[in-house]
């Protein structure tokens, strides 16, 4: 396998993954963009959030990070599923 840019190539992460020892593992995207509310108005400055973007395999997220969750939970995070912080 070898990487087209930055970080490992695709499937290590996984690979890692299954090796004796490991709880979790997870390639990591970084990109900036910006995400916006489907209910906002054009005008509602709230509704854009920009920034830089980290993109995780959801089910490897509590395992490898301490988000510093205060109020409620990221169990039901998925694929179309999103963790913002502010």
């Amino acid at each position: 396998m070898s990487s087209a840019g930055p970080g490992i190539a695709p499937g290590y992460a996984e690979r890692a993954a299954r090796l004796p020892g490991v709880a979790a593992a997870s390639g990591q995207l970084s990109v900036d963009g910006e995400l916006s509310r489907a209910d906002a108005d054009q005008d509602d400055d709230a509704s854009v959030i920009g920034g830089n973007l980290v993109v995780m395999r959801a089910d490897a997220v509590p395992d490898l990070l301490d988000l510093g969750v205060h109020t409620g939970s990221l169990a039901r995070l998925g694929e179309t599923s999103v963790a913002l912080a502010w």
